[in-house]
């Protein structure tokens, strides 16, 4: 199991790596874990956002889990989601429980079994990792946004779209729509997640799904908050508009590596195959939607 935090822009923070017993506990005063959530605090107040919303404001852990059977110590199945935690009642040593319930449906079709477990007479273990091979951010390459863009202490926000309007007939009525998000609600940022097999190779020989065709999944959210905004727009015949909000998206790709561990030391392994892709959003700008 893996728990991996994320400070606003930058990379991950691997929190806790270890197996799973009946339950795992991370302390609050994990330091790594405070220190994350001191700097979601200090981006926030940067960003002069209100007390109300850094007290609602929430981010998320992201959590790796591997099923394995220990008969024949294969893996049989593959577990990522995120898990909300409030970076405010985190420093102040408040902790919260939460309970992950996994439905096994079997593993991948067409995937090779993959072994873990002791090794070299069982003084060494083959373990499971994610290793991250690419992030991607607006601030790559702001450029590819044009107007669509805001950049705010350095942070690349971009329009996002929440609503769509298409007014297509000619002699039709004037549409008007409104979207409001009340402080008394919390809004839910969500994630995209995909795992498969050799997705980089299906991509290279052609095939543009990567063979994730039916298997992208919306998991947790990776932020959360309450906040007052909202817009009213008017769509005349023939015209398109959209309500965006402003965020900051990142995507990430990853490979499963089997990696030897002995003691506290750890040696370099070999990639198994599976892959996955995540996209979220890890902060928005509190502004009026546009």
């Amino acid at each position: 199991m893996d728990y991996t935090a994320a400070e606003q822009g930058k990379d991950y923070i691997e929190i806790f790596r270890g197996s799973l017993g009946p339950e795992i506990r991370i302390s609050s005063k994990n330091r790594l874990l405070i220190s994350v959530m001191k700097e979601w605090i200090r981006f926030l107040k940067d960003m002069n956002v209100s007390r109300k919303v850094i007290e609602s404001y929430m981010t998320a852990l992201g959590v790796a889990l591997w099923v394995i059977n220990r008969t024949d110590n294969t893996v049989i199945y593959r577990y990522f989601n995120f898990i909300p935690v409030s970076p405010l009642n985190i420093v102040k040593g408040l902790g919260k429980h939460h309970e992950i319930i996994i439905r096994i449906d079997g593993e991948l079709k067409s995937a090779k079994k993959v072994k873990v477990g002791p090794c070299d007479g069982g003084t060494c273990e083959w373990v499971l990792i994610w290793e991250r091979q690419w992030i991607r951010r607006p601030e790559d390459n702001p450029s590819v946004f044009g107007s669509d863009k805001r950049i705010v202490n350095g942070v690349v926000y971009v329009k996002t779209p929440i609503l769509f309007i298409y007014n297509a007939l000619t002699y039709s009525g004037v549409i008007q729509s409104s979207i409001i998000l009340k402080y008394s609600h919390t809004t839910y940022f969500r994630a995209s997640f995909a795992l498969s097999y050799r997705i980089e190779a299906k991509l290279k020989s052609g095939d543009w799904t990567g063979g994730l065709d039916g298997m992208i999944k919306v998991i947790s959210s990776t932020v959360s908050l309450r906040a007052s905004m909202g817009d009213i727009i008017t769509v005349n015949p023939n015209q398109k508009k959209y309500v965006y909000i402003w965020t900051h998206p990142v995507v990430s790709f990853w490979k499963e590596k089997k990696i030897k561990c002995c003691g506290a030391e750890c040696y370099d392994g070999e990639y198994t195959g599976y892959e996955k892709i995540v996209g979220y959003a890890d902060s928005i700008l509190l502004e009026a939607l546009g």
